[in-house]
């Protein structure tokens, strides 16, 4: 495992423990910690800037079922 999954891995085992802490941007489908959009003075993605995002129980679940696919795969695809 390189350093970069392992860090993957790491991140994904912290949201997997409070999936309910985090937001599902709707422009990047990144994984965003509603600690930093309630700090944010814009509610805005900080990959892709955009300003929508799944928040309550269905975006609790997507971001479980992002984290688990993050999880159980060995080979997940980035945008390098």
């Amino acid at each position: 495992m390189t350093d970069r999954e392992a860090e993957r891995h790491a991140k994904a085992t912290v949201i997997r423990k409070a999936p309910q802490k985090f937001a599902h941007c709707n422009g990047c489908f990144s994984i965003v910690s509603r600690r930093y959009l309630d700090k944010a003075t814009f509610r805005i993605c900080p990959n892709c800037h955009h300003y929508r995002f799944d928040e309550g129980p269905s975006a609790t679940q997507i971001v479980l079922d992002a984290v688990d696919a993050a999880l159980c795969s060995d080979n997940v695809p980035t945008w390098d």
